[in-house]
């Protein structure tokens, strides 16, 4: 008995551990090949993403927001990364789009931004929510062109919206990692599986 929780215990251990996306072959699903439109790709490791997240309704920051976010994988030096140079001259506003977890949500998300303008740093932000409540917001700092954002909660996000630069600022998305919250049920099997462990050493 004790060696089949053992077994559930590294299973559910597998399934909290952080996953990240980086679209190149060594990510979750292999990668994504150049010129895919990001969509459902990953819903089988627990996110899908979908395109103008904010349309400047309630809630939305304001800003004249993009109604066609470009979501193409391109290649810049050799790494796969999100947002092309041409789709970003034809978006008509400030790019967003919206990561939404499965599940019970996750309990952090950082992303890579690249090419990040110093005078244009405030629109590239991370916007954490559980449900429509906005949890907590990571800009970025004028001090470099790449950065790595990340937003964390005690309470669970389910999604997270994401602001690549402005308007006037091409900027890149990578390294998109999560940290899954498990399933009530995983934790249940976790504290069962630690007082069947007491046991047995108590025993011995």
């Amino acid at each position: 008995m004790a060696l089949g929780i053992a077994g559930l215990l590294t299973a559910s251990s597998v399934s909290a551990a952080p996953i990240t996306i980086t679209f190149d072959p060594g990510d979750p699903i292999g990668g994504l090949p150049v010129g895919t439109m990001l969509a459902n790709q990953y819903a089988g490791v627990g996110v899908t993403f979908t395109p103008n997240a904010f349309t400047g309704t309630a809630g939305a920051p304001t800003g004249i927001w993009a109604t066609n976010t470009d979501m193409t994988i391109v290649s810049i030096a050799g790494s796969n990364q999100l947002r092309s140079g041409t789709g970003w001259i034809n978006e008509d506003g400030d790019a967003s789009f919206r990561a939404t977890f499965a599940g019970a949500g996750v309990s952090s998300v950082s992303a890579l931004f690249g090419g990040i303008l110093p005078s244009e740093a405030g629109s590239t932000r991370l916007f954490a929510y559980n449900g429509s409540t906005l949890l907590v917001v990571s800009m970025a700092s004028g001090s470099d062109d790449e950065q790595v954002l990340t937003v964390s909660s005690m309470v669970p996000i389910t999604s997270v919206v994401f602001t690549p630069g402005d308007f006037f600022d091409y900027v890149t998305v990578d390294n998109i990692t999560f940290t899954p919250i498990p399933e009530p049920a995983t934790l249940t099997l976790l504290a069962l599986g630690v007082a069947a462990a007491a046991r047995s050493r108590r025993r011995r």
